[in-house]
């Protein structure tokens, strides 16, 4: 009889938890759903009830941190992102300790990208630094990740922490990895040459990234690049001014994520 009580309970434990878990991972799906259209609100709603519920899932965490560094709220972002990159970590010590083959690195090169601009906008340039290489250590061929190192070491006020040699690196291998198409990454590249004093190749680059902008994305960028231009004519670099709202009016300086 007894037996049999503490089967029943293991049982309803049982089948509790799967309740728990299957509408956790529903609730996880709508909330990345209402991420993509927009309804942060929704989005922040459901996938806070979902990691209550026991949803462990990185891109959740990439997703709410996407959202508050949006909303200029870059401290939440940062703690989102550390949330997700403990769970890759989990994730990882588990594998090793079942034997199990490394699953892709994907998802934390995004959160170590995500981690790294909310460092900036948080004015901690030398772990955002850290942060973008860790990413591209996973990543290498991720080109949000060069362009938003780039920008960093070639915008930052601070001028311990800019680097002009660097930028021009990341800057020209973002710019090959999207086939020189990409404004935004045209957009760092010319930031990187008067970081350099080259103002005659900041003036054709930022140019170059007006024309593509024009023909891919409309006027979204535009009075930004003209901005620069004037700089660039006059001889000047571009400083960021490090406000929460991102330079290109995204998550993040004109970045695409990882492959």
């Amino acid at each position: 009889m007894v037996a049999s009580v503490a089967s029943l309970v293991l049982c309803l434990l049982v089948g509790c938890h799967q309740i728990h878990e299957a509408r956790a991972r529903k609730l996880a799906a709508s909330a990345m759903e209402f991420g993509e259209q927009g309804d942060y609100d929704r989005a922040l709603e459901y996938s806070e009830i979902a990691i209550r519920l026991g949803a462990a899932e990185p891109k959740l965490h990439r997703m709410r941190g996407a959202i508050f560094l949006k909303q200029g709220r870059a401290d939440l972002a940062l703690a989102e992102c550390d949330a997700g990159i403990a769970l890759v970590k989990d994730w990882q010590r588990n594998s090793v300790a079942n034997g199990d083959a490394l699953s892709d690195t994907t998802d934390e090169a995004e959160l170590h990208w995500a981690r790294a601009n909310a460092l900036e906008k948080l004015k901690r340039p030398d772990e955002a630094r850290e942060a973008f290489e860790m990413c591209l250590k996973l990543a290498p061929l991720f080109s949000g990740g060069h362009n938003n190192l780039a920008w960093l070491l070639a915008t930052f006020p601070d001028e311990s922490v800019r680097d002009a040699e660097a930028a021009l690196e990341h800057a020209k291998r973002a710019c090959k990895l999207t086939e020189w198409k990409q404004s935004g990454s045209l957009d760092t590249l010319a930031a990187a040459y008067a970081e350099s004093g080259d103002f005659e190749n900041a003036v054709r680059w930022q140019q170059e990234a007006i024309t593509q902008s024009k023909n891919s994305e409309g006027s979204a960028h535009l009075e930004k690049y003209q901005s620069r231009l004037a700089l660039y004519e006059a001889g000047q670099p571009f400083r960021e001014e490090l406000e929460m709202e991102p330079a290109n009016g995204g998550l993040t300086k004109g970045a695409t994520e990882p492959d």
